[in-house]
């Protein structure tokens, strides 16, 4: 009996210390805007541009630490590769490119490779980041590796075009961050993901999601046009190259991987293909799923649009052979 009224006792007083408490800021808040009120009048110090300024906008941006890779690369005396793009370029090893560029007939002695891609990162973001370390380190030449992410995500139905696929999450967690442990778990939950992923097939129209596309593909050009134009603006040597897609292969041993994600092959296809024909003459451009439809080239796919080394061997290849004709011609 004795230890209930003691726990009794002790949430009461605390309970009176919070409504204490509370009032007591209450009746400071009331005395500042009665303040405010007769020094100023009918000024609203501070709450208008609070409102305008705390206004929630796509969020644009995760990833590497941008500084510490600019500083780590400031001071070396080497040929500077730059690599901008989604996981698939994420995943592109420094040692691979390396040796590719190395054993070409560039005459380059040293290579230091700045990979600054990461997963999910649409072109939006891939330009913000190139920005941000080419005002610290101006590399000798920019890799763009891209294109899945732009196409792939606009037709989710949750996402608006040109912002990042998981935008919604941001948002919630910024402007309701009450929900935020809610929202962790269920990012963890496969269950949950899985119900979500099913359901998203089960309401998939090929229609719906030609149309999202059309917008992603031209606001993807629009912006791969910027970001060439800022590079020949600070004469930096850039390429760009369209990422393969398993969805070219007719080959029996990609047929794994490309039934992971059958049920989009058809408007994937599509956005790849419209943003390959789209004119290019002022880009140092490549298509890197030429081959794979002309001469049925076989990659080692994972799954729609990631490698192992044999495509990631290529793609450096390709890369190389463009820095040729575009550059040093």
């Amino acid at each position: 009996m004795k230890i209930k009224f003691y726990i009794k006792k002790r949430i009461k007083e605390i309970f009176i210390i919070f409504i204490f408490t509370f009032l007591i800021l209450l009746t400071i808040e009331i005395l500042a805007r009665l303040l405010i009120k007769y020094l100023k009048g009918d000024s609203k110090i501070g709450i208008s541009e609070r409102n305008v300024y705390l206004y929630y906008q796509p969020y644009i941006m995760w990833g590497k630490d941008l500084d510490r890779l600019a500083n780590d690369f400031y001071k070396k005396e080497s040929f500077k590769i730059l690599i901008i793009g989604g996981s698939t370029a994420e995943g592109l090893k420094n040692d691979i490119i390396k040796k590719v560029f190395l054993e070409s007939s560039l005459d380059i002695k040293k290579i230091d490779i700045i990979n600054i891609a990461s997963g999910g990162f649409n072109i939006r973001q891939e330009v913000i980041s190139a920005v941000l370390i080419s005002e610290k380190v101006i590399p000798d030449l920019i890799l763009v590796l891209d294109g899945a992410n732009d196409i792939a995500h606009s037709f989710r139905q949750e996402v608006k075009v040109g912002t990042p696929f998981i935008d919604q999450t941001y948002r919630i967690i910024l402007e309701k961050p009450f929900f935020a442990p809610i929202v962790f778990i269920l990012q963890n939950s496969q269950l949950y993901n899985g119900l979500l992923r099913f359901l998203a097939r089960k309401n998939f129209s090929q229609k719906e999601a030609i149309v999202k596309v059309d917008k992603a593909v031209e606001l993807y050009l629009q912006t791969r046009n910027f970001l060439n134009y800022y590079s020949k603006g600070r004469k930096i040597p850039i390429i760009f190259m369209l990422q393969p897609y398993v969805g070219f292969s007719n080959l029996p041993e990609n047929q794994i991987a490309k039934n992971i994600y059958l049920f989009s092959d058809y408007v994937m296809k599509y956005g790849f293909e419209k943003i390959a024909s789209a004119p290019s003459q002022d880009i140092c451009f490549i298509d890197g799923n030429y081959e794979i439809k002309m001469k049925n080239l076989y990659l080692d796919f994972t799954d729609n649009v990631h490698l192992r080394v044999i495509g990631y061997e290529y793609i450096s290849s390709l890369f190389v052979t463009a820095y040729k004709n575009c550059y040093r011609n």
